[in-house]
């Protein structure tokens, strides 16, 4: 488990929105059919989505779509879960947010909340190890590495 103050610690460069409302969550958690994991739920309470080191949306705002243009957690895993071409899986998951490349996070909920990461285009989701926290800094450390004067 990881704290929201972890996650800002972590990423200090971010751009972190205001905290989400609990009528947001709630209206979220009402559109998707279900609640939100515990943890995921506490992100939100402290803000709602941050990019990372690139400017991609690594967690995307729970209901919202900001400016209009991105995604939220809902919209995006509404679409996922309408469209019957993509695999049974994503019904019983969320998608959190992306490393700005197509490859999404995702959590499994009925596997005991098992984060996975995957892209439209591949034919199945490749298992991440640890929490979305790890995710997260290994991201950042992977485009540090790319661009060292970042």
């Amino acid at each position: 488990m990881f704290t929201p103050q972890q996650v800002r610690h972590a990423f200090p460069e971010g751009k972190f929105r205001p905290a989400a409302s609990l009528g947001a969550i709630a209206e979220a958690e009402r559109l998707l059919g279900h609640e939100l994991p515990p943890q995921i739920k506490s992100l939100y309470l402290e803000f709602d989505g941050f990019k990372g080191p690139t400017d991609a949306p690594f967690l995307f705002p729970v209901l919202e779509r900001p400016g209009g243009r991105g995604e939220s957690l809902v919209t995006y895993t509404l679409f996922f879960r309408g469209e019957g071409y993509f695999p049974a899986w994503v019904q019983d998951a969320v998608v959190l947010g992306d490393n700005g490349t197509g490859a999404a996070w995702f959590i499994l909920l009925k596997e005991e909340s098992q984060l996975v990461r995957w892209d439209a285009e591949w034919e199945e989701y490749e298992p991440v190890e640890g929490s979305l926290l790890d995710a997260w800094y290994k991201e950042k450390a992977m485009y540090e590495s790319l661009h060292p004067d970042a």
